[in-house]
């Protein structure tokens, strides 16, 4: 694996993991909404990590984005709105910084769906997902749900961290357990 993957596959990991957590606290808030976005970015993340999981296993490449590709793109946009709703509240420059980049990477992945839907039979992908030698002797197709629910499982306690750590955006405040000094 090149040095160039390993960077794309840190990327991955990276987002991932941050778009569970980040939507683990937005789903602890009281609004409706947020609980919505919140569980796109908690899908998201997984789907993500599914897919950095696919790669190191070794699933075909092709294979694992043609499947992940369209609903990360449906999730995206409604991050992308949700991006834009929240700077329009804040006129915050970091918040500017993460619509911008919300909208730039979503329309990245639209360009690569429609390339993806566009180049490639659907009769070519089942066969890509049968054949192969992914890690531990196991199939494309068994690649991509071993990595589906390992990442479902990591999703989700990121999530749970994330939820349980803040309380409607807010950092909760933890009490000190009698007999430890504060």
């Amino acid at each position: 694996m090149g040095f160039g993957m390993m960077l794309y596959l840190m990327y991955v990991f990276v987002i991932s993991v941050w778009n569970a957590f980040a939507g683990g606290v937005r789903m602890s808030s009281r609004k409706t909404w947020d609980k919505v976005v919140g569980v796109t970015a908690v899908v998201a993340g997984m789907l993500g990590m599914t897919y950095g999981f696919s790669l190191l296993l070794g699933v075909f490449p092709l294979f694992a984005a043609y499947l992940i590709i369209a609903p990360l793109v449906g999730l995206g946009l409604i991050i992308v709105v949700d991006s834009w709703y929240i700077y329009k509240e804040t006129k915050s420059i970091w918040v500017l910084v993460i619509a911008i980049y919300n909208t730039v990477v979503t329309f990245w992945n639209i360009i690569l769906m429609i390339k993806l839907l566009k180049d490639v039979k659907w009769e070519d992908i089942v066969k890509i997902g049968g054949g192969g030698a992914v890690a531990f002797g196991l199939s494309n197709v068994m690649g991509l749900l071993v990595s589906a629910i390992v990442s479902l499982i990591i999703g989700i306690i990121i999530a749970w961290m994330g939820h349980k750590l803040f309380s409607d955006g807010e950092a909760e405040l933890r009490k000190v357990p009698s007999g430890f000094k504060a």
